[in-house]
């Protein structure tokens, strides 16, 4: 099997920085087949941000919940979802840390959950963040394997 990650790596030069899309912790990780992103626990109606620039392909409503998918060019997109209120709209060009929406949760957690999908295929969306400053913003932590705050 070929790794997609020099693929996103090569997909990602370019881009004018990663934004935090809010700050929080992991309450899920990336886990295929079971669970192709991360779930990110957050105070309660936190901002959720673009992490990469990009246009807004999708704003809308998909199985009862908010979301929002981002394309950022060279196949990759970025879809950010379980949010209460989205504040951007199809076709809106977006820098990277662009308020797009206010997080929902589900299950009684607040938070939201994002996917990365290079030449649509989902990657794990935490390799976006490995560079960013311990103890600010989001904290890449694993939870217990059984963890309750699986927000899809």
């Amino acid at each position: 099997m070929v790794s997609i990650v020099p693929l996103l790596i090569s997909a990602l030069i370019g881009f004018t920085g990663i934004a935090e899309p809010a700050p929080g912790e992991i309450a899920d990780r990336y886990d295929p087949p079971r669970h192709y992103g991360i779930d990110i626990a957050t105070a309660d109606r936190s901002v959720v941000r673009a992490v990469l620039p990009g246009e807004v392909s999708f704003a809308g409503e998909v199985a009862d919940m908010l979301a929002v998918t981002i394309d950022h060019g060279g196949d990759v997109k970025t879809t950010l979802s379980f949010l209460d209120a989205i504040s951007v709209s199809r076709g809106q060009s977006l820098v990277a840390g662009t308020a797009v929406g206010i997080a929902s949760g589900h299950n009684g957690v607040p938070g939201f959950h994002l996917s990365l999908r290079v030449r649509g295929r989902y990657v794990d969306p935490s390799v976006l963040f490995a560079n960013l400053v311990p103890g600010r913003g989001l904290r890449l932590i694993s939870p217990p394997v059984s963890s309750s705050h699986n927000l899809t």
